[in-house]
C-alpha cells in the first residue's frame, strides 16, 4: 500500500506519548508499506530532525509552524464558530503542499494524526482514516473541572463544546476513525454518532523495555534502542540508518538479543523484572512520574501528587523521593523542586534509568483520554504502578493483579505505601505487568491490527464534490 501520513508536529525524535505511537506506526508499516509523511513543524525545532524518519518513509514534506497563536486566530477561536486548537492549524502552505504531494500520485490511504489534522485528509482523493489520540473535547472538559480561576475555566468549558460540536460534524466522514482505548471508542460513538471506529491502542517496545536491556552502551556507541524507539537518537545516526535500509544492510543487534550479546556490540548494566536486586537495601524509595512536563494534564497531576499525596506518604515513609521525569517543565512543575525530597529532571534521553531506579511508577492523572504509553512502559520493565482510574483508562490491566488504583489522596498514598512496603507485592504487580504488554501491546502486533482496517476501508474515499468544497472552504479560511 501507499500509505500518507498527516501529522500536526514532526513525530522525531520520539520524545513524548503523542510521537512515539506516531513513529512506531509509521516504522512499523514501513516494513510492509510505501510511507509518506507531511507534517506541521515548529520553527523551534531542529529541521535536522527530519533524518530521523527517513530510514521509513518515501517522502518527507515540513510545513513550517509558529509556536505561539496570532491574535487574529484566538479571537476566532473565541467567537468563531471552531476552537483554536482546530483554527491554529488552518494553513494555506498546507493545502498547497497536499496538492503538490498528491498530484500525479494515487495513495491508498491517507490517515490524519489527531483532530487537528482531520480538515487536510478529508480534501484528499483517498480513503482517509483518523487516528485520534484522545477524545479532544472530554480532554479539555476534564482539564476544565480542575481549574480554579474563573476565566479560565470558562473559556476551557466553550472550547471543549466547540470541539464535541466539531467532533460531531467530521468525524462520520472518514472511512474509519480510530481510538486508543475501548471507552474512547464508546464515547465517540455515543457522543459524535461514529460508526466505523476500530480500537488501536498504544503500544510498547518490548525488546527495549525487557529485562535483558542494556543501561550504558560503551562511550561513544548509540544504542539502536534509544535511536530507534524514542529516546533522543541524533539526527546523523538517522542519515547512517537510512543509508543502511538503501544498501540493504542487516539492522544493528537489537538490545538483549543474542547476536548482541555475542558480538559483544553492547554492553552493561540490565534493568526490568530480572534485574530487580529487592533483597538490597535502598538509600531512597524512589516514586518516579514520566511525561511531557508542559502537557497540561501531567502538570496537574504532579502539582496534585506532591500538595496532596507525597506528604501522606512521607508520613509513614521518610525517605520517600518524588522524581518528575520529563521535558519543558513549566515554572510551575519547577517550583514543586523546592520541596522536600522533590526531584524535576527536565528532559531526558532514556527514561528507563529512571524507572529502573523507581520503588514504584506514579500515575496521578486527573484529566486526558486515550493510553498512557507512560504506564505501559512501567509495566513492560516489571515495575509496580500507582494510578488514578483516569491514568489508567484504555489499558486493559486488573486492579489487584497488574496495578493498584486510588482515586483520592488517601487511597493513593495507601497504595503507593503498601508496594514500598511489601516487596512480594512489588515483585507479582511487577510480573503481572510484563506479562500483560507481552499479552497485548507490542508494536508489531497492534500494527497488524492496522493493517486490518485499511483492507476493510474499500471505496470509501470522500466524493469529489465534497472534496472541492472543503478545499475551498479552507482556502477562504486562510485567504
Amino acid at each position: 500500500m501507499d500509505i500518507l501520513f498527516l501529522t500536526r508536529d514532526l513525530p522525531y525524535p520520539p520524545t513524548d506519548g503523542w510521537k512515539i505511537r506516531v513513529f512506531s506506526l509509521i516504522q512499523q508499516l514501513s516494513r510492509r508499506h510505501r510511507v509518506s509523511l507531511v507534517s506541521f513543524m515548529r520553527t523551534t525545532e531542529n529541521p535536522d530532525d527530519v533524518h530521523g524518519l527517513e530510514p521509513y518513509c518515501e517522502q518527507i514534506r515540513v510545513v513550517p509552524r509558529v509556536h505561539w497563536y496570532s491574535p487574529w486566530k484566538v479571537l476566532l477561536g473565541l467567537v468563531g464558530p471552531n476552537a483554536l486548537p482546530i483554527v491554529a492549524y488552518q494553513d494555506r502552505q498546507m493545502l498547497d503542499t497536499l496538492k503538490s504531494i498528491t498530484k500525479g500520485r494515487k495513495f491508498d490511504i491517507v490517515q490524519a494524526e489527531s483532530l487537528h489534522m482531520a480538515q487536510y485528509a478529508l480534501g484528499l482523493p483517498a480513503p482517509a482514516v483518523l487516528d485520534l489520540h484522545n477524545i479532544e473535547s472530554t480532554l479539555m472538559k476534564r482539564a476544565a473541572d480542575t481549574q480554579k480561576e474563573p476565566f479560565t475555566r470558562g473559556y476551557m468549558g466553550l472550547t471543549g463544546r466547540k470541539l464535541a460540536t466539531y467532533e460531531r460534524g467530521v468525524c462520520r466522514r472518514f472511512a474509519f476513525c480510530l481510538t486508543c482505548s475501548e471507552e474512547d471508542r464508546r464515547e465517540l460513538a455515543s457522543e459524535a454518532g461514529v460508526e466505523r471506529i476500530a480500537v488501536i491502542p498504544n503500544g510498547v517496545d518490548l525488546q527495549s523495555y525487557a529485562s535483558e536491556g542494556v543501561l550504558n552502551p560503551p562511550a561513544g556507541a548509540e544504542s539502536p534502542a534509544r535511536l530507534r524507539q524514542g529516546f533522543g537518537g541524533s539526527a546523523e545516526a538517522g542519515k547512517h540508518e537510512s543509508q543502511r535500509r538503501r544498501k540493504g544492510e542487516p539492522e544493528p543487534s537489537a538490545p538483549g538479543s543474542s547476536r548482541a550479546r555475542s558480538e559483544g556490540a553492547l554492553s552493561g548494566k540490565t534493568w526490568g523484572p530480572a534485574a530487580m536486586e529487592e533483597d538490597q537495601p535502598r538509600q531512597a524509595n524512589r516514586l518516579v512520574f514520566v511525561g511531557r512536563m508542559d502537557y497540561r494534564p501531567n502538570v496537574d497531576a504532579v502539582q496534585w501528587f506532591s500538595r496532596e499525596v507525597f506528604p501522606l506518604i512521607r508520613k509513614e515513609i521518610p525517605n520517600a523521593v518524588f522524581q518528575i521525569v520529563g521535558g519543558h517543565p513549566t515554572k510551575a512543575v519547577e517550583r514543586l523542586a523546592a520541596r522536600n525530597r522533590i526531584e524535576v529532571t527536565g528532559f531526558v534521553e532514556d527514561v528507563r534509568p529512571y524507572l529502573k531506579e523507581a520503588t514504584a511508577v506514579v500515575v496521578p492523572l486527573r484529566a486526558g483520554g486515550g493510553t498512557r504509553l507512560k504506564i505501559l512502559e512501567a509495566l513492560a520493565m516489571g515495575k509496580a504502578v500507582v494510578s488514578t482510574s483516569v491514568g489508567a483508562e484504555g489499558i486493559e490491566a486488573v486492579p489487584q493483579r497488574d496495578l493498584l488504583i486510588g482515586d483520592d489522596p488517601e487511597a493513593f498514598a495507601s497504595q503507593v505505601v503498601r508496594v514500598i512496603e511489601d516487596k512480594n507485592l512489588r515483585r507479582s504487580l511487577g510480573q503481572a505487568g510484563r506479562k500483560l504488554t507481552e499479552e497485548k501491546y507490542g508494536w508489531d502486533s497492534i500494527a497488524r491490527d492496522l493493517e486490518r482496517v485499511y483492507e476493510n476501508c474499500g471505496d470509501l474515499a470522500p466524493r469529489s464534490r465534497e472534496r472541492a468544497s472543503l478545499i475551498e472552504r479552507m482556502a477562504e479560511a486562510n485567504a
